[in-house]
């Protein structure tokens, strides 16, 4: 006995550099659309505020 699963070959585990080279194009990818989402999130709350103002309704503290 050898100690390793027989019939079965485990692929090489990928170089360290290859791996943070591939998680920092994965984190510049992902970057711009939530900035996007966030930028987007922020002008519809300040839209909301201000159709809530013309109404003439007042915040409401949330009750949690």
């Amino acid at each position: 006995m050898t100690g390793k699963p027989a019939g079965r070959l485990l692929p090489p585990e990928p170089h360290p550099v290859f791996l943070q080279m591939h998680t920092c194009r994965l984190v510049h990818f992902l970057m711009l659309p939530l900035d996007q989402m966030g930028t987007r999130i922020n002008d519809l709350e300040k839209n909301v505020t201000e159709l809530m103002t013309q109404a003439g309704m007042e915040e409401q503290p949330s009750s949690k």
